[in-house]
């Protein structure tokens, strides 16, 4: 058996956004994938306290764009879990870091960067064709077990 370690530096700090919460742009499309949300109109904005749909039923044929900084209490490697129904993506300082698009029911994917104390620019993608729909990230620093993030570690 071979195990391969890299070293790595955390991405450093930057600063933190002063309103708490996530911008929050809508976005309607008939999508199969994710589309370039920054190249679209936004149907709607506001903010919202933490990450998920914040609605007993999502709508079809729909996207979201979340985005501000989430702030980390250490300098650690951190796991991160989004699970989504249909397709999502999360940045964190412009770095991919979980991958979870496409059309598919809910179902988790996990990814992971070392982040340094402090907080961190965040990027959320998501799009619901039809059916069902869920959103939902949790962290994990290393060693530890996953936890949704709370709505404390957010800000725009």
């Amino acid at each position: 058996a071979e195990k391969r370690f890299e070293k790595v530096e955390p991405l450093p700090a930057v600063g933190s956004g002063k309103t708490k919460g996530l911008s929050r742009s809508m976005y309607m499309g008939d999508w199969n994938a994710l589309p370039d949300f920054g190249a679209l109109s936004s149907t709607e904005t506001g903010v919202c306290d933490s990450i998920g749909l914040g609605l007993d039923k999502f709508p079809e044929y729909a996207g979201l764009r979340l985005s501000g900084t989430m702030s980390v209490s250490a300098t650690s490697v951190f796991r991160f879990a989004l699970n989504s129904d249909d397709g999502s993506r999360l940045w964190i300082d412009g770095v991919l870091v979980v991958d979870n698009d496409g059309l598919h029911g809910p179902v988790s994917k996990v990814g992971a960067i070392a982040l340094a104390k402090g907080a961190h620019v965040l990027r959320l993608d998501y799009f619901n064709k039809t059916g069902g729909s869920a959103l939902k990230l949790s962290w994990a620093q290393s060693g530890g077990g996953f936890e949704e993030v709370p709505a404390k570690a957010y800000r725009h």
